[in-house]
C-alpha cells in the first residue's frame, strides 16, 4: 500500500515537470516566431528574448535529474533512443529543405556534414547536444566505477565549469574570438546542455532537495525569477552580451523550478493524465514548430505564433495517437 502511494506521489511530481515542459515549449516557439514584435517591443523582449531562453536549460536539467542514478545499460538505451530520434528528425528536415525550400545544395555531402552534423537544424541541435552529453555521462560512470562520492564531485565540477562559462564574460565567446573557430553544436553542448544536465544530477543527489513543503518552493521560484529579470535588465542596459541565453542566475532559477515541480501536489487523476499528455506533446512541439512556422511566414508575428502553436499541438497529438496505436497493435501481435 505504501509503495502504491509513493508511486502515485512520484507520478504527480513528474506531471508538474511535464506541465512546465509544455509551458517552456510554447515559449521556445515564441523565440522563433518573434511573438508580440508587432504589438509591443517590451512584451516581445520579455517573452521572446528573455523567458524563452529558459526552455533548453530546463529540459537539460530535468533530463540530468532523471538520469542521475542510471546505470550504464540505461544510459546506453537513452543514447540509442536519442540517436534514432536525431536521425529521423534530420531526415525530415532534409526532405523539407529539398521539397519545400528547394535547396538543391541539400544533395551535397558538404551540406550534410555542415547542417546535419556540425550545426544541425534548429531546434534538433538539442538532440545532438544531449547525445554528446550522455556519452560524456556514460564515460564518467565507467571511469569512476559507480563511486557515488566521486560522481558527486565530478558533476559539481561540470556544473561549476558551466557556471563560469555561462557568465556574461563566458569562455565560449572568448574561445571563439581567440581561436577564430566556430564551435557549432559544441558551443550549445559545452555551455548550455552539459552544465544544466550536470546541475540536474547535482539536484538528484541532494538528500534534502525533495523534502521542502508548503509555500517555500513558490517563494524561492519568485525570488530567483526576480533575480533573473534583474540580471537581464543589467545585461541589456550595459550591452554585455548579444542574447539572454547564458546568465548566471539561470542556475538557481532552474533549480528552484524543479524544486517547485517535485514538491507533493494535490492533483486529481484527470489533471495528472492531462499534464502527462502535455509533456509528451511538448516534445513534438519542440521539434515540429520550426517546420510548421514556415507555412505561416507571411502572417504578422503574433498571428504566426498562434497558428504555429495550434497546428504544432494538433500534429503532435496526432503523432502520439499513431504511436499508441502502433504500440497497441504490436502488443496484440506478440500477445
Amino acid at each position: 500500500m505504501e509503495l502504491k502511494q509513493l508511486n502515485k506521489v512520484s507520478s504527480k511530481r513528474n506531471s508538474m515537470i511535464d506541465l512546465f515542459k509544455f509551458l517552456f515549449s510554447l515559449l521556445i516557439v515564441a523565440l522563433h516566431t518573434d511573438l508580440f514584435l508587432d504589438i509591443n517591443p517590451y512584451a516581445h523582449y520579455l517573452f521572446s528574448e528573455t523567458l524563452s531562453r529558459l526552455g533548453v536549460p530546463f529540459f537539460s536539467a530535468t533530463s540530468g535529474y532523471f538520469m542521475a542514478k542510471a546505470d550504464c545499460s540505461r544510459i546506453k538505451k537513452s543514447i540509442c533512443k536519442f540517436t534514432k530520434s536525431y536521425l529521423v528528425w534530420s531526415a525530415i528536415y532534409l526532405l523539407f529543405d529539398i521539397a519545400y525550400l528547394k535547396r538543391t545544395e541539400a544533395f551535397s555531402l558538404y551540406y550534410l556534414a555542415d547542417v546535419v552534423i556540425i550545426y544541425s537544424r534548429a531546434p534538433i541541435w538539442y538532440l545532438m547536444a544531449i547525445i554528446i552529453t550522455q556519452i560524456v555521462h556514460l564515460q564518467v560512470v565507467k571511469l569512476i566505477k559507480q563511486s557515488s562520492a566521486r560522481i558527486k564531485v565530478w558533476i559539481v565540477l561540470l556544473t561549476s565549469c558551466g557556471v563560469l562559462g555561462a557568465m556574461q564574460f563566458g569562455y565560449g565567446k572568448l574561445f571563439q574570438q581567440c581561436f577564430k573557430f566556430d564551435l557549432g553544436i559544441l558551443k550549445g553542448t559545452l555551455f548550455l546542455v552539459l552544465p544544466f544536465y550536470s546541475l540536474g544530477q547535482v539536484l538528484a543527489n541532494m538528500p534534502l532537495f525533495n523534502k521542502h513543503t508548503g509555500k517555500m518552493p513558490t517563494v524561492i521560484v519568485i525570488f530567483f525569477g526576480g533575480v533573473f529579470l534583474a540580471e537581464v535588465a543589467f545585461v541589456t542596459v550595459f550591452d554585455l552580451q548579444e542574447s539572454n541565453t547564458l546568465l548566471l542566475s539561470m542556475f538557481p532559477l532552474i533549480s528552484s523550478c524543479i524544486l517547485f515541480c517535485r514538491q507533493p501536489m494535490s492533483l486529481s487523476n484527470r489533471q495528472n493524465a492531462l499534464f502527462q499528455v502535455l509533456g509528451s506533446i511538448s516534445q513534438f512541439i519542440f521539434y515540429l514548430h520550426f517546420l510548421v512556422m514556415y507555412f505561416f511566414i507571411e502572417l504578422p508575428y503574433t498571428m504566426k505564433y498562434i497558428c504555429t502553436v495550434f497546428l504544432s499541438i494538433i500534429m503532435s497529438y496526432g503523432i502520439i495517437l499513431i504511436k499508441r496505436k502502433i504500440g497497441d497493435s504490436g502488443r496484440k501481435v506478440h500477445g
